[in-house]
Parts: C-alpha cells; structure tokens; sequence
C-alpha cells in the first residue's frame, strides 16, 4: 500500500503526536508499503526528502510559528498539495491534526476518492487550557462545531482513549470511532539493571505547557523538599520553561529542582531517566491517553496523576500508583511522600505497573492500524 500521512508534528519536532508518528511510519516501511508525510517545514520554505530507499517521502510544506505551543508551527495552504496528491496516488490518506493543510488535503482526495482516516490525538481540555477565561466558551463551541464539520467529511475516526471517543460523541459527531491505543515500545522501554539514585529522584516528562499543569507538581516539590531530601527532574520544552526555571532559581531550589529542556523521544537519555528516577508524576487533566505515562508504565515505574481524561483508563488508583481525585498540590506531596518513605509499595505498584503496561504494546496498536488501512482500501 501506499499512505499520505498528514501531521504538522513530525521529528525532528517532540510531541506524542510525533512519537506516534513516527512509530507508525516506521513500521508501514518496515512491512514494504510506501509512505509519503505532508508536514511543516522549519520556515516559509517547501523541502522535500526521500529516505529508505524511496519507500519514505517527506513533503515539508511553508508555516509559520504556533503563537501557543513552542517550536510547534502552522500550516500554511500550499499549491503543490493538489499535483502531488495526483502524481503519487495514495491508497489511503491518514490525517493527524484537524488543521489548514488537512482541509486542502481531504478537499483534493474527495476527488480521487480516496479513503481519508483522521485520528483525533487532543481533548477540548487542552485547548482550554490556552484560552483566558472569558474566552473558554465561545472557543468550546467554535472548536465543536469546526470538528463536526472537519469529521463529516472523513471516513473513519481513531482515537487513543474511550474519554476521547465520549467527547467526540457528545459532540455530535456521527462518524464511526475506534479506541485505538498510542502504544508502548516494550522492547525499548523495560525496566532496566541501573540502580536507582540513592536521592529520591521523581520524573516528569511532557511539554511545558499551560495545560501540563506543571506549577501543581512545583508547588508539591517544594512541600516535599521541607520534609525530605529529593530531587525532582522536568523533561520537556514550551513557552512556560522559563518562567518556571526563574521561579525556582528564586526560590534557591534550581539544585533540587531541575528543568532540563528537550530530550529526544525513545532515546537512551530518556530511557535511562526512567531508569533512575524512583517513580513518575502528572499533573495534566488533559490527557487523551498520555505516551509518557504508558513509558513510565513499561520501565516499572509507580504513577502519580489525576483520575481525569484518558489518563484514568490506563491504570486503577492503588494499582500501579495513584490517581487523585484533584490537583491540589498538597494531595501530590502527600502520595509522594508515601511512596518515598514505603520501599514494599513501590515495588508493588512496579510490579503492577508492568502487568499494565503490557496491555498497550505499539505491536498491537500498529496490527490494529494495519487492519483498519485494509479495510478501508478494500471497500474504497
């Protein structure tokens, strides 16, 4: 088969969307079908690349800067969409993002009549979390009624979470929708023979964005550090690093509290940053699944997070961690602290962790894909 997959995010850009990506691209070469990617360029520039002996096209279309997400970019309408659309001939078109390029895109292959697949990768969470109060009722509703619209005009509609898939219904959208789980490398995430830092070290991974709810996890780190000694690591890049890395140098905790930027997804830095930490936290209400925490998961490791969004399918409170009913600072001290000062729980919940993780393998994740991308060719 032949798949336009279509997505403003793509490496060497961080996020899950990406991670899933490129997951899914890699395994679509690696089993002989040929993928073309319509993604953003780093500029005003269109860039094309072919990769893996030709079985991999790389079409990076003129964007312009994400005023809300970091290093995120936006779409720009392109000319070129409609001639290489029709010199490639897709099988099948796989859409990430609802975005500008994506309504070109499926204006072209209604056309041809090609099967068009959208997978919804976000909550209405998440986009509130960008809007000033006054505003978060009028984006619900403009946002609702763009996606009702954008959705009718796909054939089918994945998404990673049942949370996802009741928001989407509740919307209106008539479409037909499959859960289908962002997956977890279990080969690559796995617990490790390093040994844990004598220190407490907890994790977070994810962007450092509005709706990451990081300062709930800073306040809490500063509780626990008036109680015990810890150190409290924060992977990621966004517009609020910082602000949040200023705070904390002013609060004289930089050297227990550490924003260390970027590190690149599935890579052995970030592998061994599981591997040491003691266990992982999560503040999101956001979530529509959540790849970091299925990673934490796979590598042993206990979870703290919010019994909100998809986050709350993946694993039961008191079962492979905790999951609190809100995002009061002190709630997220308090079940650290327990899991500091309990070696028997933590290991419990690793074990549990593990049992969990192995429900989401990207193996099956990607076998379900394959399934659905038959489907879909064989009744076009």
């Amino acid at each position: 088969m032949k798949i336009l997959i279509v997505s403003e995010s793509f490496p060497p850009h961080i996020s899950g969307v990406s991670v899933f990506v490129s997951q899914l691209t890699n395994h679509l070469i690696k089993n002989k079908n040929q993928v073309i990617v319509f993604t953003n360029s780093s500029g005003f520039k269109f860039r094309e690349e072919e990769k893996e002996n030709g079985r991999l096209k790389i079409f990076s279309f003129p964007s312009f800067p994400n005023p809300f997400r970091t290093k995120l970019r936006i779409a720009l309408p392109s000319r070129k969409i409609c001639s290489i659309i029709k010199t490639e001939r897709p099988d099948l078109i796989h859409i990430q993002d609802p975005g500008f390029r994506s309504r070109q895109v499926i204006f072209e292959a209604k056309k041809l009549h090609l099967p068009i697949i959208v997978t919804h990768h976000f909550t209405l969470a998440m986009i509130e979390s960008y809007l000033p109060k006054f505003l978060k009722n009028t984006g619900r509703k403009k946002t609702i009624n763009y996606l009702k619209k954008f959705y009718a005009q796909v054939n089918l509609i994945t998404c990673p979470s049942d949370f996802v898939k009741n928001e989407l219904s509740s919307m209106g959208i008539e479409k037909k929708i499959l859960v289908v789980s962002n997956g977890v490398d279990l080969e690559q995430f796995k617990v490790g023979r390093t040994v844990k830092k004598e220190t407490p070290l907890i994790l977070h991974v994810g962007r450092v964005d509005p709706e990451k709810n990081i300062s709930v996890l800073i306040k809490a780190a500063e509780l626990i550090l008036a109680k015990v000694k810890a150190t409290f690591i924060f992977v990621g890049d966004g517009k609020l690093l910082k602000r949040y890395r200023r705070y904390v140098k002013n609060k004289k905790l930089s050297g227990a509290i550490k924003f260390i930027g970027s590190v690149p997804p599935q890579s052995q830095k970030l592998i061994d940053l599981y591997h040491q930490a003691w266990f992982f936290w999560i503040a999101s209400k956001a979530e529509s699944q959540g790849i970091v925490v299925l990673e934490a998961l796979a590598t042993g490791l206990p979870v703290i997070g919010i019994k909100s969004g998809g986050l709350a399918e993946i694993f039961k409170d008191n079962q492979a961690g905790f999951l609190l009913e809100n995002d009061q600072n002190k709630n997220f001290a308090d079940k650290a602290l327990s899991l500091i000062d309990q070696p028997q729980l933590r290991q419990k919940f690793s074990e549990e962790a593990l049992v969990e993780a192995k429900k989401y393998s990207i193996e099956k994740t990607l076998a379900e894909y394959d399934g659905i991308y038959r489907q879909l060719v064989k009744s076009k």
